[in-house]
């Protein structure tokens, strides 16, 4: 059973302090954003080149629309001779509180954490020749902070010392580069990184730049054979090391293994043909023979039918790990985000599902509501840690509250508005995959374009007639943000609709007879399946009066599958597929508020539909139309 715990905390006005809150509440927090808003001025020699290394590193977590709007192309490469837009500090500013995870918090958090990291950074992997200041390393620690692991590539195996620096070649411990290989699993499987120390900087490296130049290239010359072993020792070498870090490089490892091996169960063992080779060479230079291949057919002899020789199964090897460094590149680009946080801590997630509907009011404002509920089972606690464990023998109620802070926030992401409705919720039923209803909460008084910042706290909770509401520890913490929403039209010539509110139909007949809200609930959740009774509300605006002294109107919905879907990297069309329906209305007032009952009955499979409503006044012809998505379930 959920219980609403009252308006205690009601539609608050901003806390005092709310100054400090929006610009970040630490001291370091308040000198960075202090030096960031002079973006664009001439500053002292100190102060300029601080901010110039602030701005490399800002940029390094920008997404590209907002790089666009702070300068010219390239102004993150070299900020000292960029040209910055006339706005260039207060849309950076702006940026940074919209990444305020906490609304309800005095500090911005992503902001500290950026800050925090950038200070680690520059103690640990600093550059003074880059415009960052910092190395490779320091860039992605910018991005993504500590790595889930990491690991120095080796290169002080016995058997690769006996095999390359004896092997008649220049080679010599001074040709491996100083390596590292980071780790982000916890960010994406994609989430990796190899770098190379060159000329005292790291940088981001393949496994080639990993080895000496000596043993890149040159397999089909005469001192291919001895180059092609060395080679093969090295790529072992780095391959077993990075497969026991990353799946991705499993199969190379095992490539080049399996044919060691292959070579070790011939006639030649890997180290004594490199030093057979190097002998015979060294004989035949005494007497003035020509140094041939010989070395390397007889090698080959001992390979099965069909195996490449060892140059040219390095030189393949070499390629296909050319092409598949390039290929986890370019999968990384594309899946790990622009930059990770973990702002919130430890605090276990709180996975809430919302959405937001705009409403016009009679003050010509727009009211915003907020439908939310967590996800099945999110709400449980689960006791995994120590401290989890203690906290729930201390607090064995099974009882919580739920408070739900909605941020108002203005254009520029300055918060105007605070408002706090906390939920007790008793008697939960359903074990691990607990629900409770959609809960709502209405903001009101939005003009222009604003965004909506939101943060559910779930406290541990002890409650009683006698005593009240009585608060534990905070368990859990979930954060949204609903952003770029503009307030609808308040001109009584433009026809103006609401969006589209979903409601869950408990009874139909009683909904079709009143249209009762209590026979339905919000719907916040993104999917829907066939089967699902499910209504659509929404409210019409500015409706013109006919000679008849009567508004006259025609709904019309249609629901639409996609035309294209794309399984793997293959796209298949397919035929779009829609169901519409079409009907006439008439009335006495310029505002309706109305619903139609959504009828997924013949649609099949899953995937992506959308519903469209479109509203079309008949007496001016003007239409207005709304779109709402959802993951057709099976």
């Amino acid at each position: 059973m959920l219980l609403l715990a009252g308006p205690a905390f009601g539609q608050a006005a901003r806390p005092a302090g709310a100054e400090a809150m929006l610009e970040g509440g630490s001291p370091e927090a308040a000198r960075y954003l202090a030096l960031l808003a002079r973006t664009g001025e001439t500053l002292p020699a100190g102060e300029a080149a601080a901010l110039h290394e602030h701005l490399a590193r800002l940029a390094l977590i920008l997404p590209q629309d907002v790089r666009t709007r702070v300068g010219e192309e390239g102004w993150a490469d070299d900020p000292a001779s960029a040209r910055f837009a006339p706005d260039a500090a207060e849309v950076l500013l702006a940026w940074w509180r919209s990444q305020d995870p906490l609304p309800l918090s005095a500090a911005n958090e992503r902001l500290d954490e950026h800050l925090a990291r950038s200070a680690h950074a520059e103690a640990e992997y600093a550059h003074p020749g880059a415009a960052t200041g910092l190395d490779a390393r320091g860039e992605v620690y910018v991005r993504y902070g500590e790595p889930t692991r990491v690991r120095e590539i080796s290169f002080n195996d016995p058997k690769l010392i006996d095999t390359v620096y004896q092997a008649g070649l220049t080679v010599s411990p001074s040709d491996f580069p100083v390596s590292e290989f980071w780790v982000y699993q916890h960010v994406d499987r994609s989430g990796y990184f190899l770098f190379a120390e060159h000329d005292e900087r790291f940088e981001h490296a393949e496994v080639l730049d990993l080895m000496p130049t000596m043993l890149r290239s040159g397999f089909q010359t005469g001192r291919g054979a001895i180059r092609a072993l060395m080679a093969l020792a090295v790529l072992r070498t780095i391959y077993e090391q990075l497969a026991t870090e990353h799946i991705d490089f499993g199969a190379r490892y095992n490539a080049v293994d399996q044919y060691v091996l292959l070579l070790e169960e011939g006639t030649y063992n890997l180290e004594l043909s490199t030093r057979v080779k190097q002998e015979r060479r060294q004989q035949t230079a005494l007497i003035g023979e020509t140094i041939t291949d010989e070395g390397d057919r007889g090698l080959s002899d001992a390979l099965p039918d069909g195996a490449l020789s060892p140059g040219a199964f390095v030189e393949s090897l070499l390629y296909q790990g050319r092409s598949e460094d390039a290929a986890g590149t370019w999968r990384r680009d594309r899946t790990m985000p622009a930059h990770y946080t973990e702002a919130l801590g430890a605090a276990e997630v709180l996975p809430v599902a919302v959405r937001a509907t705009r409403f016009l009011d009679d003050d010509g404002t727009t009211r915003t509501v907020l439908d939310w509920s967590p996800e099945p089972g999110g709400l449980a606690v689960a006791g995994a840690t120590k401290e989890a464990r203690r906290q729930l023998a201390a607090w064995p109620t099974g009882q919580f509250v739920v408070a739900l802070t909605a941020a108002q926030q203005t254009d520029d992401y300055r918060t105007r508005h605070l408002g706090q409705q906390p939920y007790l919720i008793a008697d939960l039923d359903g074990g691990s995959e607990a629900v409770i209803p959609a809960q709502t909460m209405t903001v009101h008084g939005d003009t222009g374009r604003y965004h909506l910042a939101l943060q559910w706290d779930q406290y541990l909770a002890r409650a009683s007639e006698a005593e009240g509401v009585a608060l534990g520890p905070k368990v859990k913490v979930g954060t949204a943000r609903i952003d770029s929403l503009t307030a609808l039209s308040a001109d009584a010539r433009v026809l103006e609709m609401s969006d589209l509110r979903p409601l869950f139909v408990h009874d139909l007949d009683a909904y079709l007879a009143t249209g009762d809200p209590a026979a339905a609930t919000p719907y916040p959740h993104p999917a829907a399946w066939a089967a699902m009774p499910l209504a659509l509300y929404f409210e019409v605006y500015h409706l013109a009066f006919g000679p008849d002294d009567r508004t006259h109107y025609t709904v019309s919905y249609e629901v639409v599958r996609g035309e294209a879907e794309r399984p793997g990297l293959r796209l298949r069309r397919r035929a779009r597929e829609t169901t519409a329906a079409e009907t006439e209305y008439s009335g006495t007032t310029r505002t309706v508020r109305d619903f139609i009952l959504l009828d997924l009955s013949g649609w099949e499979g899953r995937g992506e539909i959308e519903v469209r409503v479109r509203v079309t006044d008949d007496v001016t012809g003007r239409s207005v139309v709304r779109a709402l998505p959802f993951t057709l379930t099976s």
